[in-house]
Formats: structure tokens, sequence, C-alpha cells
């Protein structure tokens, strides 16, 4: 069977108040909103959009349940960040990308997409 590759689109943007994330200074999206991972192996590849400034980075990637996992890396200038998501257990993943903005100092924002393992 040929891995499966599931791309996700993250846009970060800086609103001053109002946003959904860092204290209400930065708004993010996920496209696909929703991640859903059906089979063993997947690579899940989370990708900064164009629309998003050049000083915000994903700086890493956390979750809840470390042992579904592995092999995380990062692409040029942390614009980019893949994993593999062994997809064993039937669950919602809390799942954090951490990004930087350094033109805030090196400010770290959290973004959450919701990643949901249903294996065949």
């Amino acid at each position: 069977m040929e891995t499966q590759k599931i791309v996700v689109s993250l846009s970060v943007a800086r609103v001053g108040h109002g946003g959904n994330t860092g204290k209400g200074q930065y708004f993010y999206s996920f496209e696909p909103e929703n991640i859903l991972v059906a089979d063993p192996d997947t690579v899940v590849a989370f990708e900064l959009s164009d629309d998003t400034p050049d000083e915000i980075e994903i700086w890493k990637i956390v979750t809840s349940s470390p042992a579904q996992f592995r092999n995380v890396k990062f692409g040029k200038g942390h614009r980019s960040a893949s994993l593999i998501n062994a997809n064993t257990v039937e669950q919602l993943i809390s799942v954090s990308v951490l990004v930087t903005d350094k033109k805030a100092d090196g400010r770290v924002v959290n973004c959450d997409p919701q990643m949901i393992n249903v294996p065949r």
C-alpha cells in the first residue's frame, strides 16, 4: 500500500485584538479544518500559507499522544513541518503547532488543529 500524505495549510495573521490565540493578538486557521487520518503511517505535512508573514515560523509540534507521532521534520526556514501518524488508536488527538513571531521577539503562539485518528 502506498503511503498516504495529508497536506494541511496553516494561516496565521497578526490582528492586535479579537484573534483566537496569543491573547487575542493572532488569528489562525487550518485547511482542511478537521484532519481525519484513516490510513496507517500517514504523513501529515503542515505548511504555512503564502499569506502568513515571513517572520512567523513553525517552532515545534507537541501532542497528547506522542506514541502516535514520529519522524518530525522541518522544512527550509521552518515554513513547514511533517510527521508520520501511526494511526493505531481511534481517538481525537490534542495537537499544538507552535509558531514563533520573530517580529514580536520570538513570541510563541499556539495553533490547534483538529486531528482525529480513525484507523481502517
